[in-house]
């Protein structure tokens, strides 16, 4: 009876302490969907110059060649990174989860930006 009364207890305080590493994680999720949006939206824009260095390729044009392992490894280094600093600092994973939804909201506006400008160029 005592060790079940102790794993309820356990479960009651890891459900308490659970909603922020919650919205961490829907956090980095939004990341993530922003960040594959960015590259849908660029994907197919070949008329346009890319903005990015990194990103395009010599003829100054999207790279999906460069830019997909590019983001790829922005998203996993940043994931590691913040699970691990974040994974005993509450006000640290608050900070990360604000700074990942300020961060989606400005990739999702540069890939709207991508899909008015092909629509633009496919108009004309």
């Amino acid at each position: 009876m005592r060790p079940a009364i102790i794993f309820l207890f356990a479960a009651c305080g890891i459900a308490q302490a659970q909603p922020d590493l919650r919205l961490w994680d829907a956090s980095f999720l939004t990341l993530t969907a922003a960040h594959s949006l960015d590259l849908q939206s660029s994907w197919g824009n070949w008329a346009n110059r890319e903005r990015s260095p990194l990103l395009r390729g010599p003829d100054g044009r999207f790279s999906p060649q460069r830019a997909v392992p590019i983001k790829a490894a922005v998203l996993a280094g940043s994931f590691f990174l913040q699970r691990y600093s974040a994974r005993r600092s509450r006000p640290l994973r608050i900070v990360f989860t604000v700074v990942n939804f300020g961060s989606a909201a400005y990739i999702g506006s540069v890939a709207a930006r991508n899909y008015q400008v092909r629509r633009s160029y496919v108009l004309l």
